[in-house]
């Protein structure tokens, strides 16, 4: 933890400081949890919609995906970051985590459930997931 003295002549220049990674790590956090709802939504549209085969995994024959690939744009996530949780849903994950200070998730899911059914729990470090 850094500090400064309340008398120190650079405080306000600390505090300005102090604030701006403040802000900085909210941007973070708040990112992740937006990736974590968008990017999660386009997985479980390929999984739940009701098309079959191949046509699950395509926007233009899945209306289900199609609508979530709009919202993840919407947000402004990266188009490659959404293309890649589809070829991670082709694959067979259910479920995928993407913790805030993970910058290598695109390489690799950083915490796949793989459960085949429902009951079964995954092992995620994610307490809600029941995959």
């Amino acid at each position: 933890m850094v500090s400064v003295d309340i008398d120190h002549p650079d405080i306000e220049q600390f505090i300005a400081w102090k604030m701006l990674e403040e802000q900085k790590v909210a941007a973070l956090v708040a990112g992740s949890r937006l990736a974590n709802r968008h990017l999660n939504a386009v997985m479980q549209a390929c999984l739940d919609g009701d098309a079959e085969g191949d046509t699950a995994f395509d926007p233009r024959k899945n209306p289900q995906l199609r609508r979530a690939v709009i919202a993840a744009r919407q947000a402004e996530l990266p188009e490659n970051y959404i293309q890649r949780v589809i070829q991670f849903a082709r694959q067979g994950y259910r479920h995928i985590e993407f913790p805030a200070f993970d910058t290598d998730w695109q390489s690799k899911p950083t915490s796949p459930c793989l459960a085949e059914t429902p009951t079964t729990r995954c092992g995620s470090p994610t307490p809600s997931c029941a995959r």
